[in-house]
């Protein structure tokens, strides 16, 4: 077997194939708008879980821990269970 090289001056006009600039403009612009996106909920949303959800005061600590601890150190033991 031998391998043939094909130029592209052996191409016909129609078999070319060409890639819209717009195209690439679009793809490569996702990651600047993910990053900005990244920073805003960072800035944002950081601040509000800080000020107005996350426990502040001892007596919040038992609230918190009912609310999201447990859950996960109950399905965490049961998946623990099924296992064995």
């Amino acid at each position: 077997m031998s391998a043939q090289i094909i130029t592209a001056r052996d191409l016909s006009d129609e078999r070319k194939l060409t890639v819209s600039f717009r195209l690439l403009l679009g793809l490569y612009s996702i990651i600047p708008l993910c990053l900005a996106l990244q920073n805003v909920r960072w800035l944002v949303l950081a601040r509000i879980l800080r000020e107005n959800l996350l426990p502040t005061r001892p007596t919040h600590f038992l609230l918190f821990q009912i609310l999201f601890g447990t859950p996960h150190i109950l399905a965490s033991s049961n998946f623990v269970a099924k296992q064995h």
